[in-house]
């Protein structure tokens, strides 16, 4: 309850009004890939609407919004989580390999990118094949690599500091599938 007490020269006067007060929100979310489509599941707390920015030109103010991207890349997506007592903004990195020529017609992404030696790996594809994934440092030693056979669908936490603490830097990845050959780069902050 808050009182507010105004005295004047003649005469005094009370009011009290109840403030309910409430929490800003927390913003945060997940997503999917299928090919050059996003699918993202808002997960954000104490929000009553939302504001996407999907890093191309586009934006939605949808809860779990579907976007399709016109090309593969490297994309910042941003969600703003709003309330009446303010609001929260979360950032994460996508970047979408598309190879829908290809075919098994396989789809790769890897986010956050940069990140602090943990990411996410998500790979789908039209039909199951024998996947490879390599990390090498910039003078091409392998610090990482596991394969898996015959998925269609993957969806991998990579670590790169269980054993050893990887310093900042660039480092390469490479995905092997079915005589097919994915490259890019990982920025560890």
């Amino acid at each position: 309850m808050v009182s507010l007490m105004a005295t004047g020269a003649i005469t005094e006067k009370t009011d009290s009004r109840i403030v309910t007060l409430s929490d800003g929100p927390v913003a945060d979310f997940q997503f999917s890939i299928d090919g050059l489509e996003m699918n993202a599941t808002n997960m954000s707390v104490g929000a009553t609407s939302y504001v996407w920015d999907f890093g191309d030109g586009k934006k939605s103010a949808a809860i779990n919004p579907l976007h399709l991207y016109a090309e593969p890349g490297s994309y910042n997506i941003q969600l703003i989580a709003l309330n009446p007592c303010g609001n929260d903004t979360l950032h994460k990195n996508l970047i979408i390999t598309s190879l829908e020529t290809s075919e098994a017609g396989f789809a790769f992404s890897l986010y956050p990118n940069p990140n602090e030696g943990v990411f996410e790996i998500s790979l789908q594809g039209k039909r199951s094949v024998d996947i490879e994934i390599r990390i090498f440092d910039l003078l091409g030693r392998t610090i990482w690599s596991e394969a898996w056979a015959n998925r269609q669908y993957l969806v991998e936490t990579i670590d790169l500091n269980q054993d050893v603490i990887f310093p900042q830097g660039t480092y390469l990845y490479q995905v092997q599938y079915d005589g097919q050959l994915i490259t890019g780069k990982i920025f560890i902050e």
